[in-house]
Order: C-alpha cells, then sequence, then structure tokens
C-alpha cells in the first residue's frame, strides 16, 4: 500500500519529448511495485526511507539522496523496505526514437 499523488500531463508541446506524468509516493513498509516491463523512462528519487531496485537479478540497496531509473522494455522490480520504507518523486518520460537515437549515436 501506498498514499501517493499523481498528476498527468496532457497538454503536450513537444511530440519527441514530453513528460507524461509526475508524482509523489509515502510507502508502507514491503510494499512493491512489478516485476514488470515499462514502455518508457521513469525517473525515481527517493526523499526518505530506504528500499530495493531489481534490474533483471541485479539489486541495489537504495536510500534518502539516491535514485534510480527504470528504462523502456527491461524487466524490474523495487520494494520499499520493512522497518523504514521510502518515500519518492517521480517523473514518467516519454522520449521518441528519434531523440533517443541523438542521445546515444550523438
Amino acid at each position: 500500500m501506498e498514499d501517493a499523488y499523481v498528476l498527468q500531463l496532457s497538454n503536450r508541446k513537444f511530440s519527441e519529448l514530453y513528460l507524461c506524468f509526475c508524482g509523489y509516493s509515502k510507502c508502507e513498509p514491503l510494499h512493491s511495485f512489478g516485476p514488470t516491463v515499462r514502455p518508457d523512462y521513469i525517473i525515481h528519487y527517493i526523499l526518505k526511507g530506504k528500499g530495493r531496485y531489481y534490474i533483471e537479478e541485479t539489486q541495489y540497496c537504495l536510500e534518502a539522496g539516491q535514485g534510480f531509473l527504470i528504462e523502456p522494455n527491461v524487466l524490474t522490480f523495487y520494494q520499499a523496505d520493512e522497518k523504514d520504507p521510502w518515500e519518492y518523486l517521480w517523473v514518467f518520460i516519454y522520449f521518441s526514437y528519434t531523440i533517443m537515437s541523438k542521445i546515444t549515436n550523438g
């Protein structure tokens, strides 16, 4: 369970790069999301507490002041700590294939 606030943006000024959603979550102990594959990028920034983030079989233990990036088409799972569950901000961003090609290929 989590206490979450979400802002969905529908007035897009650009078609190749835009913010889809953003929000804040205060998680209950052991609250989790996944395992799942997402279609776009999601950036999480941890404000308080700690938790675990998994990219496929690799685990990262994270805490306040750190963050993690969910990339498209990658299996991820994340879970709040049992004793000190995290609170985080998150941003869901859409990048078109054209923009990503420019970023990765220079």
